[in-house]
Parts: C-alpha cells; sequence; structure tokens
C-alpha cells in the first residue's frame, strides 16, 4: 500500500467520504481479492448495528469490480476510489480509517510483514477522519 489521497479531514454524520487508495503489486497475483476499507471509532465506541466499533465500510473488487487483483501487472501502481458513507447515528469523535484485502468466499486476509517486526497484519492504518457534532 503507498497511499491515499483524502479531500476531508472531518466530516458531519450523514457525510459521504471519497478516498483515493493507490495499492501496487510487488508480483504477480494469482487470486483475485476483495478491497475492504474501514471507519473504525478511536474510542472504540460500540456501533449497535456492527456490535463492534466499526461504523462504515466499504469492500469490492479493486475498481469496482473492473480491475481484479489478478490482472495487475507487478510493479503497476493501482488508483482505486473508494466512497465510505457516515452514518447519520456515528458519533463525534475521531476515527481511524484501515484498508486491506481478502478473497471471497472464504474471507482469507492477505498478510504482510510489516515494518521488520515479522508480524502479520491484514490491515493498513492509512489515516484519520473527525466526525463532528451536527
Amino acid at each position: 500500500f503507498l497511499g491515499y489521497d483524502t479531500g476531508a479531514t472531518t466530516a458531519a454524520p450523514g457525510a459521504s467520504l471519497a478516498h483515493n487508495l493507490y495499492p501496487q503489486s510487488l508480483a504477480k497475483v494469482a487470486r483475485d481479492y476483495v478491497l475492504f476499507v474501514h471507519l473504525i471509532h478511536e474510542g472504540e465506541v460500540v456501533n449497535p448495528a456492527s456490535g463492534t466499533a466499526l461504523w462504515a465500510q466499504d469492500d469490492s473488487e479493486p475498481c469496482r469490480g473492473f480491475y481484479p487483483t489478478s490482472r495487475w501487472d507487478p510493479g503497476e501502481i493501482i488508483r482505486d476510489t473508494v466512497t465510505l458513507q457516515v452514518p447519520f447515528e456515528a458519533p463525534a469523535g475521531r476515527y481511524r480509517l484501515q484498508m486491506g484485502f481478502y478473497t471471497w468466499p472464504d474471507f482469507q486476509h492477505l498478510t504482510t510483514s510489516a515494518g521488520g517486526t515479522g508480524s502479520s497484519e491484514v490491515a493498513f492504518a492509512f489515516g484519520t477522519i473527525d466526525i463532528t457534532a451536527e
């Protein structure tokens, strides 16, 4: 994951948040992965709908299904735009944005070694958004 662009650092409940994500494949990928983006309350305030701190998500094959990972060339940088809809009931506070990949229908997350620690990561944190009170 190389980076992202976003047009907002704050938003109100009900807002749409668009993000450009820039993943890159370092080798040929044999499988097609689903890209997920999550909006997670950093104070771990539980969303009654999810039972977790997850308040919004977008899951789709890259480029809304038009450019699956099995077609990516090694070294190619992909620009994928995703939009999260902030629920109207989302409480004010700071939210973490994270993304990752998984296979469908078995939900096997793509893992990576991060920071030379040898630990496996299933999601990359890529920013924060402050949700304001209406």
